[in-house]
């Protein structure tokens, strides 16, 4: 496993579970299949750029928290 993978994998997992959604619900906002969501978590596979940008603004965080490259502890 890729470790950027790994820690973008973690990062939508954890902010998705701090808003209570369900991998269906986030698959259906950004506009892909529930596997996609799946992989991403499991650090198989890296959303594309458009689906990072959708996944951002639809939990109202930066991409860079999404990539691990802020200092910030705290998940919205």
């Amino acid at each position: 496993m890729d470790k950027c993978a790994t820690i973008v994998g973690a990062k939508i997992k954890d902010i998705r579970r701090s808003k209570n959604e369900t991998q269906k619900q986030l698959s259906i906002a950004v506009g892909v299949v529930q596997q996609s969501v799946a992989a991403w978590e499991s650090g198989r596979s890296l959303p594309n750029i458009p689906s990072l940008i959708r996944i951002a603004e639809h939990y109202g965080v930066s991409s860079d928290l999404i990539l691990g490259l802020t200092n910030e502890d705290k998940l919205p």
